[in-house]
């Protein structure tokens, strides 16, 4: 049936795309992507992630979802559908710039994670909080929303500690090794009111952890009217 009939459904798009595979300025482009697919499927052959390892079980699920994007994106385009290719070889390069992430700082499926978790619970309090939304979900689906929620909020505990008065000389440092280990806490921070200088409220803040050899602390000024701000990183 012709393409005005079925478009890119049409049997034409077949022939087109034996055709397009023939043009000169095109050829060398598609065997060269032909050449890195088989690259890729090459390395799949016979890989077993290591599901007890989260770094590299999260590298093994991002290359394979690439890889995935990037045989759509070349299907895409010798269709001739060439702005959807565009948008998934887009997500091909995103998950390849997410392996390089993961591949230098193990860290990083951590932030993976948390930005996974995010994004659950801000959809399920969004559902939640609009009764319109609401409206259209079944009990069981809305005590589901509830209980990923709840779940999520349980996962983040974080400790922030307001001290009063001047004790001294403030070292971050020693209290964070003080602590590490001893506790359950996703995060620890120190907030602190220095004093009002030039006018402006001037805190201390303080993370108490030694993951990057000193604990982060900032020096923090706020205007008196809080419509301007500065933040000094000073450890």
């Amino acid at each position: 049936m012709a393409f005005d009939k079925q478009g890119f459904l049409s049997p034409e798009i077949g022939r087109f795309r034996a055709s397009l595979r023939e043009v000169p300025e095109y050829k060398s482009w598609l065997e060269y992507a032909a050449g890195l697919n088989q690259f890729a499927l090459e390395i799949l052959d016979g890989h077993e992630p290591l599901r007890a390892d989260n770094q590299r079980l999260m590298i093994s699920v991002l290359f394979i979802r690439a890889h995935k994007s990037f045989q759509s994106a070349i299907i895409l385009a010798e269709d001739g559908l060439i702005g959807d290719a565009r948008a998934i070889i887009r997500r091909a390069t995103e998950g390849a710039v997410a392996l390089y992430a993961l591949a230098n700082d193990a860290s990083f499926v951590t932030q993976l994670m948390d930005a996974h978790y995010l994004w659950q619970r801000k959809t399920a309090k969004l559902i939640l909080g609009n009764p319109d939304y609401v409206s259209v979900y079944a009990p069981g689906q809305i005590a589901q929303l509830q209980a990923t929620v709840k779940q999520i909020d349980a996962m983040e505990t974080t400790l922030i500690v307001f001290p009063e008065g001047n004790g001294g000389e403030w070292k971050p440092n020693r209290v964070a090794r003080s602590i590490e280990g001893k506790h359950q806490f996703d995060g620890v921070w120190v907030v602190q009111l220095n004093g009002v200088k030039d006018g402006k409220y001037e805190y201390g803040v303080a993370r108490l952890t030694m993951e990057t050899g000193d604990a982060p602390t900032w020096v923090i000024k706020i205007s008196s009217a809080f419509d301007d701000w500065t933040v000094e990183q000073i450890q």
